[in-house]
């Protein structure tokens, strides 16, 4: 089995959406009786676009007030929000910042923005999977009988997926690890290359916090935890 980890830009919280049973009756249909694989595909489709293609299949209460018809709306002024920032502290207010693509950080718009804008960015492999949160993106192969072939077209279906999406991937903060259970454990691997650069090979990655041995072991995890706890209890005395 291995991990591919993947950078991805920008760096946004993807959420999980839980329809409001208190929601009209007709909205919730219109939610149900969509097809995802009829929504348009465009290669440079902008963000505006994208919202449109997945409106019946994600919807949210700041955007849908009343009915489906009234979306084209709601979507000028969220263009129109997003766009104009400033920042607020106390009764002080700083000047307005135009921002002409992507998002501010800390927008509390901006994980709507990413988890709609990376929905088809899906495995294509039953012995992949693609595990996305914020900007950290994971592809997990499953590798047997030494046939990387599904593992290696998936990385590459990732790979052109981004360029057509507008996407950068951060080669240099890129780690594959090798987590290898057979008893006769291969140690040459063909190297991953992204954009022509060859992707840095690890015994060990840090994944939302929790550190990733190659081994599988809670060694290294348990001894970072002991570490910042020394460093914390070093203050108090």
């Amino acid at each position: 089995m291995t991990a591919h980890h993947l950078k991805l830009n920008p760096s946004k919280t993807e959420l999980l959406f839980i329809p409001d049973p208190r929601w009209p009756s007709e909205i919730l249909r219109e939610n149900k009786g969509c097809d995802a694989r009829k929504r348009p595909r465009g290669k440079r489709a902008g963000v505006r676009n994208r919202l449109r293609a997945r409106t019946h299949r994600v919807l949210l209460p700041s955007i849908l007030l009343a009915n489906v018809q009234s979306l084209d709306n709601k979507l000028d002024d969220f263009q129109a929000r997003i766009k104009a920032q400033s920042v607020r502290v106390g009764n002080c207010v700083s000047s307005t910042l135009t921002l002409s693509t992507g998002a501010p950080q800390g927008c509390v718009l901006s994980p709507l923005v990413y988890s709609l804008y990376t929905y088809d960015c899906v495995a294509i492999s039953s012995s992949t999977t693609i595990v996305k949160f914020a900007d950290d993106t994971v592809i997990m192969g499953l590798i047997l009988y030494n046939d990387k072939r599904a593992y290696l077209v998936e990385i590459k279906h990732l790979e052109n997926w981004c360029q057509e999406n507008n996407l950068l991937l951060y080669v240099s903060k890129t780690k594959e690890p090798i987590v290898d259970c057979s008893k006769k454990q291969e140690r040459h691997y063909q190297p991953i290359k992204l954009n022509g650069t060859t992707v840095e090979r690890v015994d060990s990655f840090r994944y939302l916090g929790v550190h990733i041995s190659q081994e599988l072991s809670r060694s290294h995890h348990t001894n970072s935890l002991a570490k910042k706890a020394r460093q914390r209890l070093y203050h108090l005395r």
